[in-house]
């Protein structure tokens, strides 16, 4: 599973799901024969999983999410295959509604009025187009059309590499405010090759 579907995926998604089957998966199930994988032992791990603590490499230690118990048995669910999968009928924990925190149009502004350099125009630009930061980071020169007032969004970063776009409508071209396009072409001083 891990050389022929694992390896294919994004490595920002090989990176979780490789970590929930080291973490999680391989210490349940791993000495165990597939077919002895059924789904009362399934649903005996998630019960497992409930109190279950992980502790972060500052030593602080937190309760494993709902949201994260569902992302391990769909990383499970895709190594055992849909053909035994989809039988089963798993009750897994209900993930709670909750609302993203977002800085708002004032917040944002005091942000971009406080930082200086390149900072400055960097959250502007996050502010101004919506942007994921590694997408930012991944921005060139030849992306950006300030004639048209037009930011092209092809790529993006993660560790320091770059990556295709998070989903095939990441690939998209964002209007952007006359006020944000000075700043970008301040920013580049006439440059139109690199990175922006």
């Amino acid at each position: 599973w891990k050389a022929n579907h694992l390896s294919i995926l994004k490595p920002s998604s090989q990176e979780t799901m490789g970590s929930h089957v080291d973490k999680y998966l391989l210490l349940r199930f791993g000495k165990l024969a597939m077919t002895l994988v059924d789904e009362r032992r399934v649903q005996e791990f998630i019960a497992d999983l409930l109190p279950m603590e992980h502790v972060w490499p500052n030593g602080k230690s937190k309760r494993i999410s709902p949201k994260t118990i569902h992302n391990i048995i769909g990383v499970l669910r895709s190594i055992m295959g849909k053909r035994i999968c989809n039988e089963w009928s798993l009750r897994l924990p209900e993930i709670p509604d909750s609302e993203q925190r977002y800085l708002t149009p004032d917040e944002m502004r005091q942000v971009v009025n406080a930082a200086t350099g390149q900072w400055k125009v960097i959250f502007a630009t996050f502010a101004g187009t919506g942007m994921r930061c590694g997408e930012v980071a991944g921005l060139h020169v030849t992306d950006l059309n300030l004639s048209m007032l037009k930011i092209c969004v092809r790529r993006g970063i993660y560790k320091g590499e770059e990556i295709s776009v998070k989903t095939k409508k990441g690939n998209r071209v964002i209007d952007i405010d006359p006020v944000l396009g000075e700043m970008l072409a301040a920013h580049l001083q006439g440059r139109t090759t690199g990175r922006l």
